[in-house]
């Protein structure tokens, strides 16, 4: 008798121990309704994400997108860390915070761990140079050689672009924490020849380093890059919750207005209507 009840109870401790090995984390979109907030990464970069540091209050194009997101789905947003371009998909896949509320550029290397919203509008990338640096004005080719140097953020999908575009010149890699602003000092020190950015990056750092660089490749960008936020990869219910509050907030002109309050309608282009053949 005691023989068969220590083998029940080996037999039930067993089913238990199976039970928890097999058992399913909490999926993103289960913790987010359970919790009725989305915790938000965030990245220092402005007018999408700006941040006042005398008193921490956040503000900017991202910023009054997620809170609309966050009011049509009746969630709060909370905004969890600050984090870099370079460390964004870190904190996330760590579950520090549930997506990326900082739009960047989906790049295929981030894709390997990461998932990405539809676009919110899309940037122009061009070559920035010093203001008194004419070298290559009349053919931006000539920076394809190892003699030229291009600046670039660690593990930024920017690095993949820029060796794409010029394959022959080479890249200072500068820490993944670091911040644009960091990148075109390189460029203004002459440590760089050249920096690969879109308006939004450059005209920043025109606001405190006026005269101080020039874009060469206007008109003729080297590359177009959709403006994403980033989501945790395989998580499809709440991507797509995500996903269609973004397209709802687009559709309406929402965005747009949101966008024209920062005076940034002329630093990126507006995803077109399904209806419009082309976009501004």
């Amino acid at each position: 008798m005691k023989k068969n009840i220590q083998t029940t109870v080996i037999a039930i401790m067993g089913i238990f121990m199976s039970h928890s090995a097999f058992a399913q984390p909490q999926s993103t979109y289960d913790r987010v309704m359970e919790t009725g907030a989305i915790r938000c990464g965030y990245i220092h970069y402005e007018p999408n994400t700006i941040i006042n540091r005398q008193n921490g209050q956040i503000s900017g194009i991202d910023h009054d997108l997620m809170e609309e997101i966050g009011k049509r789905l009746a969630l709060r947003i909370e905004w969890t860390r600050e984090v870099g371009f370079g460390t964004a998909i870190e904190g996330m896949t760590d579950n520090q915070y549930d997506m990326v509320c900082s739009d960047m550029w989906a790049g295929s290397a981030r894709a390997r761990q990461a998932d990405f919203s539809t676009p919110l509008n899309y940037s122009l990338l061009n070559v920035w140079v010093r203001a008194d640096d004419t070298r290559f004005d009349t053919n931006v080719a000539l920076l394809n050689t190892a003699d030229h140097v291009f600046s670039a953020i660690g593990e930024d999908s920017n690095i993949q672009i820029v060796k794409n575009a010029f394959p022959e010149a080479r890249i200072m890699k500068l820490s993944s924490k670091a911040s644009i602003e960091d990148v075109f000092n390189a460029l203004t020190t002459k440590k760089a020849d050249a920096v690969l950015e879109d308006d939004v990056g450059a005209l920043a750092f025109l606001e405190n380093h006026k005269g101080s660089i020039r874009n060469i490749t206007k008109g003729n960008p080297v590359s177009i890059n959709a403006n994403v936020m980033m989501l945790p990869g395989g998580e499809y219910r709440f991507n797509q919750m995500i996903n269609n509050a973004i397209r709802d907030i687009q559709f309406d002109g929402t965005f747009d207005k949101i966008v024209r309050k920062y005076n940034a309608s002329e630093s990126r282009r507006r995803i077109a209507n399904p209806y419009e053949e082309n976009a501004e």
